[in-house]
């Protein structure tokens, strides 16, 4: 077995000189450092003897997905603002799964040496035991220092009161299993907003993003009951909506009126462009970020934030056209 006195006496260096040299001491010239290294490496023991800390902090973001456009949109403007702070970053996808996500947890706090961990949709009510601090965004949790609220109460109930007010009669809402929360918002929001909703204009797809969509719409065509406007759970379930709609001669806005959630950078694009509900993603990592970098450099948090969700009006939701 290599030990450091071994190492030192092939390097013909002293055994001090060999520590300071794994340690990243400025004791030790690069050119004696690196041929320290390159020995250590021909006898497979440069990882046991380097203890040296890595010079930047080292941030593990958590996410449920990557597909969704919306959770890379907030994963990108993430990454943005850790490399903006001089932080490596390392993104690993738990797949909505808190089997998944407690053993990743109890991984980076116990075997690697992330610094910190940014939570992205935690379906967990508590964390495993962690010393390494987290931050959450979507949902509260037992075991994280700061949380970020994402409110999408108010901007949903502002999209069903545009819809009322407009006139729409039969209004109803496209989601998938995964969207269990955004319809229980649209159902509190008809409630209040007009006193009653219709469980027949709810239509839930088996599939996901456009199919999703294009799925839920021909399940309402199925039940063949009217509806003159649709929230949809994401903008991409509002895409295959759009599609099945035009293919069963249906006009959007003229007939039927559509409003997406995310807020995706494509929605003003799309034909017509599509109204839709979202966060400011920059905003919202600015705080995660600052809150995750103050508790590894011992300075004050903040508990929690709320961010508020926005209604985007484009022509999809249009009722004068000119």
């Amino acid at each position: 077995m290599m030990t450091l006195s071994r190492l030192a006496k092939a390097a013909h260096v002293s055994v001090s000189t060999a520590s300071k040299a794994f340690s990243m001491s400025r004791e030790v010239n690069e050119q004696t450092r690196q041929m320290i290294f390159e020995i250590a490496r021909k006898q497979g023991c440069f990882k046991q003897f380097f203890n040296a800390k890595y010079p930047k902090y080292v941030i593990a973001i958590l996410c449920p997905e990557l597909d969704s456009l919306y959770y890379s949109g907030l994963v990108t403007a993430l990454h943005r603002e850790l490399t903006d702070n001089g932080c490596e970053i390392c993104t690993t996808v738990t797949g909505f799964s808190k089997e998944t996500l407690s053993p990743l947890i109890q991984y980076y706090d116990t075997y690697t040496s992330v610094d910190g961990i940014l939570l992205i949709s935690n379906n967990m009510s508590t964390l495993p035991p962690h010393e390494t601090p987290i931050v959450s965004i979507g949902k509260n949790c037992e075991g994280v220092l700061s949380h970020i609220t994402i409110d999408q109460q108010t901007a949903v109930r502002s999209a069903i009161e545009y819809f009322h007010a407009g006139g729409c009669k039969n209004i109803g809402f496209i989601g998938e299993p995964l969207t269990v929360g955004k319809e229980t918002t649209f159902i509190e929001a008809m409630q209040a907003v007009t006193g009653s909703w219709n469980e027949r204009l709810i239509s839930i797809s088996r599939e996901r993003f456009e199919a999703g969509g294009y799925q839920a719409v021909s399940q309402l065509f199925e039940r063949k009951i009217p509806f003159d406007a649709l929230l949809c759970a994401y903008d991409r379930m509002a895409f295959g909506a759009m599609r099945c709609l035009s293919e069963h001669g249906i006009s959007v806005p003229t007939e039927v009126k559509l409003i997406g959630m995310d807020n995706l950078s494509t929605d003003a694009y799309t034909v017509p462009s599509l109204s839709s509900i979202g966060i400011d993603n920059s905003a919202t990592s600015h705080w995660a970020v600052s809150q995750i970098l103050s508790a590894l450099n011992g300075g004050t948090l903040q508990p929690n934030t709320t961010v508020q969700h926005q209604l985007f009006l484009r022509e999809s939701s249009k009722f004068n056209l000119p």
